[in-house]
């Protein structure tokens, strides 16, 4: 059922602006939530809520782009883009791996440890890789089907 709305164009647009910028605060808020109380030690039937809503947000966000042919507004999708911000994750695993294990914990650096972070390092950025890459080749099938519709 669609109702009457009693915005114009302008005050539609803005209101979307509104709406997007609500969800992305929301969704990095959620983030920063879960990161900062497992840095607390908190334990993971603690934070699973916010962890369920976190993977909701982000499947959904995934799948209504791609279903849509859409990537970002600012940036191609790439391999190399792909392969570049896979860095982000496994970056952000390894500072908070470390910041948990030696600075909240008091660990003493050792090899064990330094290449256990390392390896998880390593496996975040394949499996992001790995995703980004498999979300890429669906919109680009996608992309495909959309342009080839029009002509």
């Amino acid at each position: 059922m669609k109702t009457k709305s009693n915005l114009d164009e302008m005050q539609r647009g803005k209101l979307l602006k509104i709406e997007e910028i609500g969800v992305w605060l929301a969704f990095w808020g959620l983030l920063a939530a879960v990161i900062v109380q497992l840095l607390l030690k908190a334990d993971l039937t603690q934070v699973i809520g916010e962890i369920c809503v976190f993977a909701l947000v982000s499947v959904y966000l995934c799948v209504a782009s791609i279903k849509n042919g859409l990537w970002t507004a600012s940036i191609a999708a790439s391999r190399k883009t792909n392969a570049l911000f896979s860095i982000v994750p496994a970056a952000a695993i390894g500072l908070v791996s470390a910041v948990k294990a030696f600075v909240i914990s008091g660990n003493p650096l050792q090899a064990a440890l330094f290449i256990q972070l390392v390896v998880s390092m390593a496996v975040v950025y394949v499996a992001c890789f790995a995703a980004l890459e498999a979300l890429r080749l669906c919109h680009d099938k996608k992309r495909r089907e959309l342009d080839g519709g029009e002509e």
